[in-house]
């Protein structure tokens, strides 16, 4: 059975041990074991092939929407060379990944770069999709000049065009070289060259679609947000289905930056309290029409224009609205997203259910596996409420004895630590928290962490004071 095994059998273990691990909320594993089920089934299986390609997509997708959303919570925070790793490491990962979501990375990338020059540092590395940084330098001077050997074109395109959905790469071999140079221009992050050359192939290409929402995302992705709506709506009216160009219109229309339900619970909630859009009703509506009307339009993609029609909701405090809107998408049979029982619990919190948010949460993490970012959302919930703080501790403290095995990074393990303390603080268990606390400081933090972790340890040996008789009384 073993050989017969090795060459029919492993390709459905590996199949199934990748399903594990995306489940388990390690994408990166999820998509190696899919990769070898593809090599191992090879050609004989054409429709294993077929779903395995799909599951590698979805893993990598997952996969860089938690290192962008990571990358804009070091951001705020102002940890700026953590940032740049992150969105260094999502930039590496985006094959298959959908254009708003790479919009939303360069973006970030605009604002890490706009910190650094304010504070007189250096710009960060743009990782070359060919691995050498010599060749991105290459690449760069070169499409900039537009130079490009017309093979070393087709090669860069070849390879970065599997950003693009399934249905849209075979048709965007054909658009020419104008749209080649400025689709990979816009992949290796060069606004002002993409923009150019999409200008360009937008003249050959007037009523294309994927050629109309390529020049609005380079529009976007430039500033120019009244300009990318213009095209955002050509590119729908040249092709209802054109998904990404609804949930970014949606998007622009209602003022509220759409993130498929992985924002930290912290930023969403300060988002909502210091948004600026129109709050008028006929505003929010405008957008909610525009992702009913993609859901009826474009069954495949309801579930995507549902969470985001859910997160506008709850920028514009319409936190049943957005229940309403994750419940139609769990019954599409998307109940195993963690991202999604993640907006539910943020709907359920804003809406006052704590009981249900915190059944949420808690699917969220089960759904997320070792993933950082549910696991502290988890804890962060229990901390503002004081409730779950013991399911808490213990879901951090697992997190941090399976640390090594899940090969986490330096800063997660601080950022662990730190909520370890926060959550032993919470429940009185000074002396532990303080150990924690000091651990860090002691191991050497990033500066802006000092004032924070400082803080905290005041509260505790104040803490402690009031809980402890001083020494001499003791007797």
């Amino acid at each position: 059975m073993g050989l017969l095994d090795s060459f029919f059998g492993n390709a459905d273990k590996m199949e199934k041990k990748g399903d594990s691990a995306l489940e388990s909320g390690k994408p990166l594993d999820a998509m190696r074991e899919f990769q070898s089920a593809i090599r191992k089934a090879g050609e004989r299986d054409p429709l294993a092939k077929e779903r395995l390609e799909a599951k590698v997509r979805r893993a990598r997708v997952s996969f860089h929407r938690l290192k962008v959303e990571e990358a804009a919570e070091l951001l705020q925070d102002d940890l700026l060379d953590e940032a740049g790793e992150s969105l260094q490491i999502a930039r590496e990962h985006e094959s298959g990944v959908p254009p708003t979501d790479i919009s939303r990375r360069t973006k970030l990338e605009g604002q890490l770069r706009n910190r650094l020059e304010e504070l007189g540092g250096p710009d960060i590395a743009l990782p070359n999709p060919d691995g050498a940084d010599v060749q991105v330098t290459g690449v760069r001077e070169v499409v900039a000049e537009d130079r490009m050997p017309p093979s070393q074109l087709d090669a860069s395109f070849d390879q970065l065009s599997s950003a693009l959905a399934p249905e849209d790469r075979e048709h965007a071999a054909t658009l020419g070289r104008a749209f080649k140079q400025g689709f990979v221009a816009q992949q290796t992050g060069q606004p002002e060259v993409s923009l150019k050359a999409l200008q360009q192939a937008i003249e050959d290409h007037p009523d294309d679609g994927l050629v109309i929402e390529t020049l609005a995302v380079a529009l976007d992705q430039s500033g120019d947000e009244q300009q990318a709506a213009t095209y955002y709506q050509r590119a729908l009216d040249a092709d209802p289905k054109r998904r990404n160009a609804r949930i970014a219109l949606a998007a622009m229309r209602s003022g509220v930056e759409t993130t498929h339900g992985l924002q930290a619970a912290n930023r969403l909630l300060q988002a909502i309290h210091e948004f600026k859009g129109a709050r008028a009703r006929d505003t929010y509506e405008a957008a909610m029409k525009l992702l009913e009307e993609g859901a009826r339009e474009d069954p495949p993609g309801a579930g995507q224009y549902l969470i985001a029609a859910a997160e506008i909701s709850l920028i514009y405090r319409q936190p049943q609205a957005a229940l309403a809107q994750l419940e139609q998408v769990a019954k599409m049979g998307n109940d195993k997203l963690p991202s999604l029982w993640h907006l539910m619990a943020l709907s359920s919190e804003m809406g006052g259910d704590l009981d249900r948010a915190e059944d949420s949460y808690d699917k969220a993490v089960r759904l997320g596996g070792n993933a950082m970012f549910f696991r502290a959302e988890f804890a962060e919930f229990a901390l503002r409420h004081e409730r779950a703080l013991e399911t808490a501790e213990k879901t951090i403290f697992d997190t941090c004895i399976g640390c090594q095995a899940a090969q986490v990074s330096p800063e997660e393990l601080d950022y662990y630590g730190f909520l370890l303390s926060r959550i032993q603080y919470a429940r009185g268990e000074y002396k532990d928290a303080l150990e924690g606390v000091d651990r860090l400081l002691r191991k050497g933090i990033p500066p802006v962490m000092e004032p924070v972790l400082n803080d905290l340890r005041d509260r505790i040996l104040a803490a402690q004071k009031e809980v402890e008789p001083p020494e001499r009384d003791r007797s």
